[in-house]
């Protein structure tokens, strides 16, 4: 959402996985949890002239890997400043 803080977009991703950890639905083979859990990645951005919507698609998508390869069940953040801001 426009404006939306990066604080306030990691509590909505932790309610996310909240209310999955809550349904605790069977994951019998994961080598991580007995249950379903969510990595999640993503960024947000000051929009500047010329910049195209991919690059804070593939900042989201490289957040996520970083949280799977964290351990897993993470939320990771970006930002643009990343990708030259």
């Amino acid at each position: 959402y426009p404006e939306t803080d990066p604080e306030d977009i990691i509590e909505s991703l932790k309610d996310f996985q909240e209310k999955l950890s809550q349904a605790a639905i069977e994951h019998n083979k994961s080598p991580v949890s007995p249950a379903v859990t969510m990595s999640l990645g993503a960024a947000s951005c000051l929009p500047r002239p010329g910049m195209s919507p991919i690059e804070l698609f593939k900042l989201a998508d490289k957040k996520l890997y970083e949280a799977k390869e964290t351990g897993r069940n993470k939320i990771v953040l970006g930002s643009t400043v990343e990708v030259g801001v």
